[in-house]
């Protein structure tokens, strides 16, 4: 979470709760990043992280199938943007990887 946000739930908890009951809860706040929609450019965007669309699979890579039909496209996350986007409201280090990327898929067939 951004520090406006960290500080905004403070107050709000702070106003809720008596001083011994606010630090009970304070520990359990934990650090987040906020994903959010845009316009996607193809062309710019190539790379960077996405909710839908097309993944960026790198070359040679298949498309993921599972029991021979193709999965649902979710997410595709790039740690290094990720980390910039940290670096920039937290000093604390980041406990994910620095680089890469994470591609999520869903099966549908358990829904069908």
């Amino acid at each position: 979470m951004t520090h406006a946000v960290d500080l905004a739930i403070r107050k709000m908890i702070t106003k809720a709760l008596t001083p011994e009951e606010a630090q009970s809860v304070f520990h359990l706040l934990r650090p987040s990043i906020t994903l959010g929609a845009r316009r996607w450019d193809k062309a710019s965007d190539f790379g960077t992280c996405r909710l839908g669309g097309t993944p960026d699979l790198p070359a040679g890579e298949e498309w993921p199938l599972h029991e021979g039909r193709p999965l649902m496209f979710l997410a595709q996350i790039n740690f290094a943007e990720l980390a910039s986007a940290w670096a920039e409201w937290d000093e604390t280090p980041m406990t994910l990887p620095s680089a890469g990327m994470m591609y999520a898929f869903a099966s549908v067939l358990a829904f069908a």
